[in-house]
């Protein structure tokens, strides 16, 4: 058995693992199987050391993400690309979709109105527009790529998005707690 979760992915392992240990357990109780013969005592997935290891998605710092702003100006797909995502926090399908019809004014405040891909539309989210990623739509509307789908094609993330390390995301409420986003108006 062991053999067999070592040829697997750590998490194809983990699952087939978890599969086997439910239905020996049902043999147990069942009285198929003695307790003692559970060949699944002692085996590990090797998930978490995986895990462990490879340190997971790391979140790009302060560093990395001036690096990015200093290489793409305001006003180009990348940067524009960016801001979505990292003022947003959408998913790739709603970042995607994002455009100047999903752009509101909600008490005194513009906002992104946006339904969520995953709840199949039933779920509308608004998310409040940080002065940065005001500018940096205002640029993008100025250069014409505001609303285009072009942004977030294969195409524009290969030619932008070449980093030493896959970048994770910083949670939302610390991005928008900067300066801006929480101010009344």
């Amino acid at each position: 058995m062991r053999e067999e979760l070592r040829a697997r992915t750590p998490v194809q392992a983990g699952n087939l693992l978890s599969a086997l240990r439910h239905t020996i357990r049902w043999m147990i109780e069942e009285e198929r199987l003695d307790p003692e013969d559970d060949p699944t005592i002692g085996l590990k997935s090797g998930k978490a050391k995986a895990s462990h290891e490879s340190g997971g998605w790391v979140p790009w710092s302060e560093e990395h993400m001036a690096k990015y702003r200093a290489r793409w100006p305001l006003g180009t797909e990348a940067r524009l690309m960016f801001d979505i995502l990292h003022y947003t926090f959408l998913r790739l399908g709603d970042a995607d979709r994002f455009g100047p019809s999903h752009l509101k004014r909600i008490l005194k405040q513009m906002a992104i109105e946006i339904a969520t891909e995953k709840s199949k539309g039933s779920t509308k989210v608004s998310i409040p527009i940080h002065p940065d990623f005001a500018k940096s739509l205002a640029a993008a509307r100025d250069a014409g790529i505001l609303g285009t789908r072009e942004v977030f094609t294969g195409r524009s993330r290969a030619r932008c998005c070449r980093w030493p390390r896959r970048p994770g995301r910083r949670n939302s409420r610390s991005t928008l707690a900067l300066p801006g986003s929480t101010s009344p108006r």
